[in-house]
């Protein structure tokens, strides 16, 4: 990350990392990782694997997304023993047999960074939902599950002892520090 960030004005980092399907649980690596990527330079994390949303963090000045959840990820085979088993409350429900997770992994969103003068000026998200035919689509504010994912959001990250600062700017969720 240090030699990539010499050679570029921005530098994101994306990880495929952390432990699927439990809302709030973090690896134990993760959060030491992330610190280690902006030390080195990154100006923005992007996590990725678990199939849901994970904690949002503020470290120095910078954004990490502990995972951004699914988006394109079709899945209409159930899922194994093995991974119903570390999601609590699984079951196919009507109408999603072509995405066949669990509810908190039709929560997901659009990061949107926003670069300016070689710098980060800006990062918001946009809220989205995943249909039952594994389509994510983006949520107006005045849709309820829009608030249902930046709630999500924040209870994810107030379990790590996180606050997501963010307002709501038209159909964005903007990060603020």
């Amino acid at each position: 990350v240090g030699r990539l960030k010499a050679e570029v004005d921005v530098a994101i980092v994306s990880f495929h990392w952390g432990l699927s399907f439990s809302p709030i649980d973090l690896a134990v690596y993760q959060q030491g990782v992330g610190h280690a990527a902006i030390d080195a330079g990154a100006d923005l994390v992007l996590g990725h694997h678990p199939h849901i949303l994970k904690a949002v963090e503020h470290y120095r000045g910078k954004v990490i997304f502990y995972s951004i959840g699914n988006f394109a990820f079709d899945h209409n085979t159930p899922l194994s023993a093995n991974a119903q088993a570390l999601y609590p409350g699984y079951k196919v429900e009507p109408g999603y047999e072509g995405y066949r997770f669990g509810v908190d992994a039709r929560k997901t969103m659009i990061v949107r960074c926003v670069i300016t003068d070689g710098k980060i000026s800006r990062i918001a998200i946009l809220p989205a939902y995943i249909t039952g035919m594994a389509q994510p689509r983006p949520l107006a504010p005045q849709d309820s599950r829009f608030g249902e994912v930046v709630d999500y959001l924040k209870t994810v990250s107030a379990a790590h002892g996180m606050t997501l600062n963010c307002r709501i700017e038209g159909d964005e969720v903007v990060i603020v520090d």
